[in-house]
């Protein structure tokens, strides 16, 4: 805003005055200030620049930073994939050096990525099915559709803008500018939002523009992951351990689209303990001796159902062995002289069972008369002393 251009309802500012006189500058002769010092007009005379004093005299004071208000953002600098854009604002006065100055006059941000390669939908309409008053006025497609806006073969096409833009009112982006005569005007819809399709170089932000609004959607997209990987080594080779597994993440869930499954996976390994006591049967039955005479062996067995693991208990002899038939061998020579000897022998033993049969019977019969003696002494003895009972009677 300049005063001295017609603006006289422009904003000014306070500044503090140099100290001593003031020096003069501006006014028809054009005076100059020296550096570090800026011609403003002079508030003590009556000259008013505002009122049409073109050449009044001002004064120079201390030079001040002065900003004016941001500029619109501007086009992204790319349709589709990583762009930026930026925007400008006036800087007058000192604010710095010229690097920090011009740092304050322009600033930039990155755009929104969007997906350049088309999804492989497309869509072709007519523009003035969907332009306001009395059109449809909003088309909806889903991400990555490739609009093609073409006008019927009837449509003057000198009447068509030589500019078109596809934005919305945060990131002005996509501005494409038509080749003469062309009747079509083709884009991608690439990013998820609410937008604007609308003539010219410039967008009206204001809801009740002339414009047609395309509302991009997206369908939901699931999670992708890789395949499960192998199993890693177990963590413990008995008493209990664990091994692993896992997978990547190859794209994550959009649009409420499915989860993502688990990224790691875990079992358990190694279960088998590290000390197990050996487990045997019972010893079987003993085998025939090896040898009839001079000494032999029997033997039994038994079998393992448990190995021993670690410091287990061991299993310890499997067969056990005992001697038998230990009576040596007696030469041939010698066998008749044995032969008679267990006659002589079994004889011997024939005569002296006899011999004790007949004194057993002896006597039992001597105890017999003896009983019988004994009871006849007894009687006799009894009849006697009856007598002399009737004897003694008779006296008296």
């Amino acid at each position: 805003c300049d005063p001295l251009a017609g603006g006289a309802d422009c904003i000014g500012i306070c500044v503090e005055a140099p100290p001593g006189p003031p020096t003069p500058c501006g006014g028809i002769m054009g005076l100059q200030c020296s550096a570090s010092l800026m011609c403003i007009d002079d508030p003590t005379d009556d000259c008013d620049p505002l009122a049409g004093g073109a050449d009044c005299i001002g004064i120079c004071v201390e030079e001040q930073c002065v900003v004016s208000e941001w500029e619109e953002w501007s086009l992204c600098s790319a349709f589709c994939g990583e762009s930026e854009q930026s925007r400008r604002r006036d800087v007058e006065g000192s604010c710095g050096s010229p690097e920090e100055t011009q740092e304050m006059r322009q600033e930039t941000r990155r755009c929104p990525t969007t997906l350049c390669q088309p999804s492989g939908e497309e869509v072709e309409v007519d523009p003035w099915i969907y332009s306001p008053p009395n059109g449809l006025g909003v088309l909806e497609v889903t991400r990555g559709t490739m609009v093609t806006f073409r006008w019927a073969g009837t449509a003057d096409v000198t009447r068509l803008p030589d500019a078109f833009s596809y934005a919305n009112c945060n990131f002005r982006r996509g501005l494409r500018v038509s080749k003469e005569g062309a009747q079509e005007y083709k884009f991608v819809a690439a990013e998820v939002g609410t937008f604007y399709f609308a003539s010219g170089h410039h967008l009206d932000c204001d809801p009740g523009a002339q414009k047609i609004i395309i509302r991009v959607i997206e369908v939901p997209v699931p999670c992708l992951q890789t395949e499960w990987s192998g199993w890693s080594p177990c963590s413990r080779s008995c008493d209990g351990g664990a091994r692993l597994r896992s997978r990547a993440i190859l794209r994550l869930p959009e649009f409420n689209g499915a989860s993502c499954g688990p990224s790691s996976d875990t079992e358990t390994c190694g279960e088998q303990p590290c000390n197990v006591d050996c487990i045997t049967t019972d010893f079987g039955k003993w085998t025939a001796c090896s040898a009839k005479c001079g000494g032999g062996v029997r033997s039994a067995k038994r079998t393992v159902t448990q190995p021993s693991v670690g410091w287990g208990r061991p299993c310890g002899d499997l067969r056990e062995f005992v001697t038998c038939n230990s009576d040596p061998c007696e030469c041939p020579a010698m066998v008749p002289l044995k032969k008679e000897l267990s006659k002589l022998k079994r004889e011997r033993e024939q005569l002296l069972v006899q011999r004790n049969k007949v004194r057993d019977e002896q006597a039992a019969r001597v105890q017999a008369f003896r009983a019988t003696t004994d009871q006849r002494l007894a009687n006799k003895k009894e009849l006697i002393d009856k007598l002399r009972a009737a004897i003694k009677e008779q006296k008296k």
